[in-house]
C-alpha cells in the first residue's frame, strides 16, 4: 500500500522555536501551509481562553459593596413605629429597620446576636442571662445600656398599653444584674422564649417622662428613634401632616455592623391599587405582595421573586361578642362549607396553599378538620339542634332564648380579601348563614377593629414566623 507523504516545514521549523518568532514563522509559510497552522493557533487561543475563565469562575468571590439607594411601597400610614405598640404591617416594617434586639431573626428561622454579645440558659431552663455588648448606641448617640431592656419590657407588660407583646412576657421576671448584664426567670420552661429578645428596645432616656396616655400620642411613634440599621434621615408629609414617605439612612454604629445599602425610601400607599399604580409609573423600585392575578397578567414584563411566607390569611371567630361561635357546631359547619380551592383558584391565582387548621401542615401542632361539603355543613347544624326559620336562616331555641345564625364579618379594602369576604358570605349564606361584610381602609382596621377587638368575625393575616405557638 502506498501513502503520499506530506511534509510540513512549519512544524520543524517552530519545533524549539522561541515564542517571538512565531509572527516570523507565521510570514515565511507556503501559502497552502498558512490555513493550517492558522486553525490550530486559534484553537490554542480558544482552549487558553477557556482555561483561563474556568480559573477566574472557580476562584470568583463576590462580595457586596457599599452604597446605593432602595425604594419601596407599602399600604397604610405609619401610626405606631414603636416596638410595644406596632400592630399593622407598615408599622412593622419600620420599627424591625429602625430598631434593635437583644437577638435579631436571620431568613433562615434561626437567631444571632444584635444587642446582646451573648446569653446564658440555666440548665432547669427558667433562667436567661443576657449580656448586652458595650458602647452601643441609639440613633442620637445616647448609651444602650440594661436600663433601657427593662423599660422596654414593663411598657409591653402595662396593661392599659394593651400591647400585642404582653402575652408573651406574663410570668417573666427581668432583673438588672449590672449595666450590661439583664436576668430573666421564667415560671415555666419555655424554649421558644429567645423569640421573646428580638423584641426592640426603646431608648428610656426618651421615653420616660412620658405618661400613658402620652405614649400612645406621641411624635416619637412616627418620628422613632432606636439602634437599629436604619435611622430616619427626613419625612415628607402632606398638608394635613400625614406622612407620605420616610427616608431612611444607613447607621454606622449599627451592632451588626453599617448595612451595605445607604438609604432606604419608603413610600406610603392608602391601598393596593395606588401601590401597584406607583409601581407601573416608576415611582418605586419594588412592590411585595402583589395581587397573584394582576402579576399572572404582567409576568413577562416584570421580573419576580417568589417565596413562601410564613403567614395565614384566617377568619378570626371572636365569640365574646357573638354568643353563637361558643357553639362547636357552627365553627365546624363554618370550616366545612367553605370551598377553599374554588378561593385558591379564582382568587389568588392559584398562589396558595389550603389549610385545614390554624398551622401550616409542615407546623409542630398543626390540626386539620379535611371533610368539606355544604351537606355535610347543615347536618351538624340540624344534629345539634338549629332549625331553619322562614327566612332561610338557621336558628336555635332554647327556654330562655332564641339564636340566629347570623353575624358581619369585618375585612380590610384589599382586593384580594374583599374577594375571599365575597367567596365566603356565598358559600356560608347557601347553609342558611345570615352575613354581613363590613369593609374597613387597612389603618382604620388596625386601630377601630382588631385594636379594640370590635367585630363579630374577622378576614385578616397572621405571621406565624418560626414561633407556632398560639
Amino acid at each position: 500500500m502506498l501513502r503520499k507523504r506530506f511534509d510540513l516545514p512549519f512544524f520543524k521549523k517552530f519545533k524549539g522555536s522561541d515564542s517571538k518568532d512565531i509572527p516570523r514563522v507565521a510570514k515565511n509559510l507556503h501559502k497552502r501551509e498558512k490555513p493550517v497552522f492558522w486553525f490550530f493557533a486559534i484553537i490554542f487561543l480558544i482552549v487558553l481562553i477557556t482555561l483561563v475563565l474556568q480559573i477566574h469562575r472557580d476562584n470568583l468571590i463576590l462580595r457586596p459593596s457599599y452604597g446605593g439607594s432602595f425604594s419601596e411601597g407599602i399600604v397604610g400610614r405609619p401610626s405606631f413605629i414603636n416596638p410595644v405598640l406596632a400592630v399593622s404591617e407598615t408599622d412593622s416594617t419600620l420599627t424591625q429597620l429602625i430598631y434593635s434586639g437583644l437577638l435579631r431573626p436571620l431568613p433562615n428561622g434561626s437567631l444571632e446576636t444584635d444587642l446582646a454579645s451573648s446569653y446564658q440558659i440555666s440548665e432547669d431552663g427558667l433562667t436567661y442571662t443576657v449580656f448586652l455588648k458595650k458602647d452601643l448606641i441609639f440613633h442620637d448617640k445616647e448609651q444602650v445600656s440594661a436600663d433601657d431592656v427593662i423599660f422596654t419590657i414593663n411598657k409591653v407588660r402595662d396593661p392599659v398599653l394593651k400591647s400585642p407583646l404582653r402575652a408573651s412576657w406574663d410570668g417573666v421576671t427581668v432583673e438588672k444584674i449590672d449595666e450590661y448584664t439583664v436576668s430573666f426567670t421564667l415560671e415555666q420552661e419555655y424554649a421558644l422564649f429567645p423569640e421573646n429578645l428580638t423584641l426592640g428596645i426603646l431608648p428610656q432616656h426618651i421615653w420616660k417622662e412620658f405618661t400613658t396616655d402620652d405614649f400612645l400620642n406621641n411624635a416619637f411613634n412616627t418620628s422613632p428613634i432606636g439602634s437599629g440599621p436604619y435611622k430616619i434621615s427626613k419625612v415628607r408629609r402632606n398638608n394635613s401632616g400625614v406622612a407620605e414617605s420616610y427616608n431612611l439612612s444607613s447607621f454606622d454604629k449599627f451592632a451588626l455592623g453599617k448595612p451595605f445599602i445607604d438609604t432606604l425610601h419608603i413610600l406610603f400607599y392608602p391601598d393596593q391599587e395606588s401601590l401597584l399604580l406607583g409601581y407601573e409609573r416608576g415611582e418605586i423600585s419594588a412592590v411585595g405582595g402583589v395581587p397573584p392575578l394582576w402579576f399572572k397578567e404582567r409576568s413577562e414584563v416584570y421580573e419576580s421573586v417568589h417565596f413562601p411566607l410564613a403567614r395565614i390569611f384566617a377568619v378570626f371567630l371572636n365569640h365574646n361578642d357573638r354568643q353563637i361561635f361558643t357553639n362547636r357546631e357552627t365553627r365546624v359547619a363554618l370550616n366545612r362549607a367553605t370551598d377553599k380551592e374554588r378561593i385558591v383558584e379564582n382568587v389568588l391565582g392559584g398562589f396558595g396553599e389550603i389549610l385545614f387548621g390554624p398551622l401550616p401542615e409542615n407546623e409542630i401542632g398543626s390540626t386539620e378538620d379535611r371533610i368539606l361539603g355544604k351537606e355535610e355543613a347543615k347536618n351538624i347544624l340540624i344534629e345539634n339542634g338549629w332549625e331553619i326559620n322562614e327566612d332561610g336562616i338557621f336558628e336555635k331555641k332554647t327556654k330562655n332564648s332564641k339564636e340566629v345564625f347570623a353575624f358581619s364579618m369585618a375585612t380590610a379594602n384589599v382586593p384580594e380579601l374583599k374577594a375571599v369576604a365575597e367567596e365566603l358570605k356565598k358559600d356560608w349564606e347557601a347553609i342558611g348563614a345570615d352575613i354581613e361584610l363590613n369593609i374597613f381602609g387597612v389603618g382604620d382596621l388596625n386601630q377601630d377593629v382588631i385594636r379594640p377587638r370590635d367585630y363579630h368575625t374577622l378576614l385578616f393575616g397572621e405571621v406565624t414566623g418560626r414561633n407556632p405557638d398560639l
